[in-house]
């Protein structure tokens, strides 16, 4: 019974000290409204100038069959 009122006054405790800290003034969310869509930047790199790369078949490293 100890343990049930310890771990009840232990969640209201935690929730009391969690509603009221404040926020974190570090989150700058107007610094983030200038920047384009991920598929606008996606979309303006040259894919052209990527180099070729060879690829190893590694079908039987990864198989599916356990």
């Amino acid at each position: 019974m100890k343990l049930l009122f310890a771990s009840i006054f232990f969640t209201a405790a935690l929730f009391a000290a969690a509603t009221t800290v404040p926020p974190s003034p570090s989150m700058n969310y107007a610094a983030t409204a200038g920047m384009g869509s991920l598929h606008d930047l996606h979309h303006t790199i040259d894919t052209n100038n990527l180099p070729n790369e060879d690829l190893e078949d590694m079908s039987l490293v990864y198989s599916n069959n356990h």
